[in-house]
C-alpha cells in the first residue's frame, strides 16, 4: 500500500466514524430532548 493510498483510506476512516458518532448524537437528541409529537414528525421526514 502507498502513501497516498494509505492517507485516502484514513480519510475515509476518519469519515466513517465522524458519521456514526453524528447518528448517535442525533439519536441521543431525539430520545431525550423531543416531545412525543416533534419525535414522531422527525421519524416521518427520516423515513422519506
Amino acid at each position: 500500500m502507498t502513501h497516498e493510498e494509505l492517507g485516502t483510506l484514513m480519510k475515509l476512516t476518519i469519515k466513517k466514524y465522524a458519521h456514526e458518532i453524528i447518528d448517535l448524537l442525533i439519536h441521543y437528541y431525539v430520545e431525550n430532548q423531543l416531545t412525543p409529537e416533534q419525535k414522531r414528525k422527525f421519524k416521518l421526514l427520516t423515513e422519506i
